[in-house]
């Protein structure tokens, strides 16, 4: 059976503020431990990016990451590629199938080896 792919909408994500609460206290919890933490936002399907430039939630995550100075890699906005305009890469318009995850896996190697030199 051959999944329908729509272009993904992530303005529709919402998160409660205990999540934010949480996730907060978890990233003290990980910089204490002294574990090194990057932020990555996968690629979803998306032709225009301009939904994607002034989202809330990847705002927060910005403003999170610039306050636990976390490096933050964006694959919708500032690190989009080809990746997020094919349509075969993707199980549906918010998740990667097998061949689409492959080829993000050799980008996302690239970018994390950088931050590990």
């Amino acid at each position: 059976e051959k999944v329908k792919v729509d272009e993904f909408y992530p303005e529709k994500v919402l998160i409660h503020k205990n999540q934010l609460e949480n996730f907060e206290k978890l990233i003290d919890q990980i910089k204490t431990d002294s574990i090194q933490l990057i932020f990555v936002t996968t690629p979803t399907y998306q032709l225009d990016p301009t939904p994607y430039l002034n989202l809330p939630i990847y705002n927060y995550y910005r403003s999170i990451a610039a306050k636990y100075s976390i490096p933050y890699i964006n694959y919708n906005v500032e690190k989009r590629s080809s990746i997020n305009s094919t349509k075969t890469y993707f199980a549906d318009g918010g998740h990667l199938n097998y061949s689409g995850s492959t080829e993000f896996s050799k980008i996302l190697k690239n970018d994390l080896e950088n931050f590990l030199k």
